[in-house]
């Protein structure tokens, strides 16, 4: 687990499973560059109170944004209160519409 993962997990109480802790420590995300969602997220933006990355007060208060399309619509991370992902939502953010896209990140990105 890199330094920056190690925060992410603990500034958001979240447990990675496998996959995910692939998906930021070894540059899964930089291997997927068509579709939909081809904007990735690194766990250092992700806790970086200057990053317009989260959006406070838009977005579910139990969502962690990971891939977005670059105009503002995003898949996120649900966590259940045990801090274990329990599924990916994508977020439109014009109409704030929250659609579920599968329990793990490979579903989601596979429904691109």
């Amino acid at each position: 687990m890199t330094t920056g993962t190690r925060k992410f997990t603990e500034t958001f109480g979240v447990q990675l499973s496998d996959q995910l802790d692939s998906w930021f420590n070894d540059g899964i995300y930089k291997y997927i560059s068509e579709g939909l969602f081809n904007v990735f997220y690194h766990p250092e933006q992700l806790i970086d109170p200057g990053s317009a990355v989260v959006w406070g007060g838009q977005m579910l208060p139990d969502t962690i944004p990971v891939c977005g399309d670059g105009c503002g619509n995003v898949l996120c991370l649900r966590v259940d209160g045990c801090g274990i992902v329990s599924e990916v939502l994508y977020w439109d953010h014009e109409g704030a519409e929250w659609q579920p896209r599968g329990n793990n990140l490979a579903q989601a990105i596979l429904w691109d």
